[in-house]
């Protein structure tokens, strides 16, 4: 967040009453705060190998073990082979690049 809204001493400068300087700060701090991101993917996952189906369940698996408690990812069968993955974020960029390390880990899977 901006200084101004960490040390509300630099609005003083500007002469404003105090009711004022308390609306402007809660209206600046509203408008910052960041908004929550749904990303989604779809994917397909089919092993032709002799693994089959296990090979599909562990790269599943390794995909969920990405997961953190601040991060949860959750995988659903659309229709098979068709999977979908799906994430609500604050941070995108940094969440975004633990979404692609679990993707990433997923394809490598296989």
């Amino acid at each position: 967040m901006p200084c101004y809204c960490r040390d509300p001493s630099i609005l003083a400068e500007c002469g404003l009453d105090e009711q004022t300087q308390e609306v402007l700060l809660s209206n600046i701090k509203r408008k910052l705060t960041s908004q929550a991101v749904k990303i989604r993917s779809d994917f397909e996952v089919a092993c032709y190998g002799y693994e089959g189906i296990d090979a599909v369940k562990a790269a599943l698996r390794a995909g969920l073990a990405c997961s953190t408690e601040e991060l949860p990812i959750k995988i659903n069968l659309i229709a098979p082979p068709l999977y979908g993955t799906y994430f609500h974020v604050l941070n995108l960029l940094s969440e975004s690049l633990r979404f692609n390390y679990s993707v990433t880990t997923l394809i490598f899977m296989l």
